[in-house]
């Protein structure tokens, strides 16, 4: 599961699921077990655009396997 901590900015959580299911649809499946490091993956994009605005990206999480 990939959740939020907090409320974030819509444009900016839409473009991180957005790379995401980007990350994950390949071989025209979705590969669920490589969830984590998509989210880590498209959140470090995120924290690239926006360095000085934590609060944008630094509340995704990823629970699970």
């Amino acid at each position: 599961m990939i959740g939020t901590l907090w409320p974030i900015q819509d444009a900016v959580a839409a473009d991180i699921a957005k790379d995401v299911y980007t990350q994950l649809r390949r071989d025209g499946g979705v590969a669920t077990t490589r969830a984590a490091a998509a989210l880590h993956r498209a959140v470090q994009r995120a924290c690239a655009a926006h360095p000085r605005e934590p609060h944008l990206w630094a509340s995704h999480i990823h629970l699970g396997p």
